[in-house]
């Protein structure tokens, strides 16, 4: 086995969770510099209604998809919901990049919420089940938390070729 070490183990668990929501918190994130852009030109919602349904639709699927991933972990483990959750992440960031339209722009960003709900909650869940003593435990949610803060704060500083792609949108 490659990984015979139960340390090692533990470690890569602690490293594969806090990559996920590092990369969740930096596709959240992903939106905030071409909301503008995709906006702009408002419609019959006006640019705040248009606004709050953007955010709004991966929040709102998260909140809802949550305790469902919750009973599909007690079900069929961590690693499964993990994995699913960050492969829907990848079909999110690949579809932002093709939106066409407002209406499928909420879309993806729902199932964003969907994914993120797979991918955080099995995150945790994982180093929780892994790290059974409490200071290790601690210390290891703290980086994990740390992850997904320093997530929201790194993004792209060179939005060029998205805001040009979205250009024609709205």
């Amino acid at each position: 086995m490659l990984f015979r070490s139960a340390s090692l183990k533990k470690h890569l668990v602690l490293l594969v969770s806090s990559i996920a929501l590092l990369l969740d918190n930096m596709l959240y994130m992903s939106i905030v510099p071409i909301a503008n852009t995709l906006l702009e030109n408002g419609s019959h919602l006006g640019g705040n209604g248009r606004y709050a349904i953007l955010f709004a639709s991966k929040a709102v699927v998260q909140l809802i998809v949550n305790p469902l991933t919750g009973h599909c972990i007690d079900t069929i483990g961590y690693t499964k919901p993990l994995f699913l959750g960050l492969l829907i992440l990848l079909v999110t960031t690949v579809g932002f990049s093709f939106i066409t339209n407002f209406y499928l722009l909420v879309f993806v960003r729902g199932l964003q919420g969907a994914g993120s709900a797979l991918a955080d909650t099995s995150a945790f869940g994982l180093i929780v089940d892994r790290y059974t003593n409490l200071d290790t435990r601690r210390r290891c949610l703290g980086i994990a938390n740390a992850c997904i803060s320093f997530g929201s704060l790194i993004r792209s500083e060179d939005h060029t070729s998205e805001l040009q792609s979205h250009s024609d949108l709205v």
